[in-house]
């Protein structure tokens, strides 16, 4: 009994702070709880006159923290989260900004945020403003296999800000391209107004928005597809000599262009092959020539094997 009695307040002081330990090292080790769920964006200060175009998007929010608070969370303190984007210089058309949340202060200590996306793009049009849709249309005759159906625009309708007498005779929007220059040149062209017509609205002050666009094919993943070559011959052989035959390696090469494009071909040509003079074998080396529309490896070239004999006497 002496031995339990010695240094008794030292050994209780031992035990107090080892249950002290034990429990400071529970708590250390709580298993954190991780919940997701979605917010839909308040718009704030946004300008007189002005409006935002399309339904307000989802922003994904994850909370982490201790179970016990985010068990409260789940069940009500969301509603108390908000996450907003605010407007205040905003201007009108498409623009990039920050995203927002704002949280209750009992739980910005003890719970963890994230929100994802980070920034978004929204477009503002005035309140007075109209959607207009927008047309791709070729400026001159398109060479042969290219399908101008199989090219719309990008966007697809463009907001026109005018007076009301302007926005009267507007009918359509169009991005006007050369069929040339395409798919290589995917470029930025203005987007103009046309009447019923077809002649382009001048008169007043207008403002599109976008004011530019690209025209592009309705597969924006372009297809493969093997075509056959073909050599193209010009000149002639001496007299008393003839073409046998022609070997070309390789015989087919890949290409790359729209459906509506690659449809339209099964053969590909190669550059003209002058066989002038010629009177015994020969292999040459040309370049494949690729159509408006279909894209190729740079630098695809064949050997074209030529065989030439004398001609039959009659």
């Amino acid at each position: 009994m002496n031995f339990l009695r010695h240094n008794l307040v030292e050994k209780f002081l031992a035990a107090a702070l080892a249950l002290l330990l034990f429990w400071s090292v529970e708590r250390t080790f709580i298993p954190e709880k991780e919940e997701t769920f979605s917010k839909r964006v308040v718009y704030e200060n946004v300008p007189r006159g002005m409006k935002v175009l399309g339904e307000s998007p989802l922003i994904q929010l994850t909370a982490t923290g201790n179970p016990e608070v985010m068990k409260d969370l789940a069940t009500g303190d969301q509603q108390a989260v908000v996450v907003s984007v605010r407007l205040d210089s905003a201007r009108r058309g498409t623009s990039s900004y920050p995203v927002y949340i704002a949280i209750p202060p009992d739980l910005q200590d003890e719970v963890r945020w994230k929100v994802s996306p980070k920034r978004i793009e929204l477009t503002l049009a005035g309140e007075t403003d109209v959607p207009v849709t927008v047309e791709a249309v070729p400026t001159t005759q398109p060479p042969p296999g290219f399908d101008d159906k199989a090219w719309v625009a990008e966007p697809r309708t463009v907001m026109v800000s005018a007076d009301e007498t302007v926005l009267e005779r507007v009918a359509k929007a169009q991005i006007r391209y050369d069929p040339r220059d395409m798919p290589e040149a995917q470029l930025l062209h203005d987007i103009v107004l046309v009447d019923r017509n077809g002649r382009i609205v001048t008169k007043g002050e207008v403002t599109l928005s976008p004011s530019r666009g690209r025209v592009i094919p309705t597969k924006t993943t372009p297809v493969s597809k093997l075509l056959a070559i073909v050599p193209q011959w010009s000149g002639t052989l001496p007299v008393g000599y003839r073409l046998v035959g022609y070997k070309i390696s390789p015989a087919q090469v890949p290409a790359q262009g729209a459906s509506a494009v690659l449809d339209s071909l099964s053969v590909l040509m190669t550059e003209t092959i002058d066989i002038t003079g010629m009177t015994d074998d020969r292999t040459v080396t040309v370049q494949v020539v690729a159509p408006d529309g279909i894209r190729l490896r740079q630098g695809v070239s064949v050997q074209v094997q030529l065989q030439i004999g004398k001609a039959e006497e009659p």
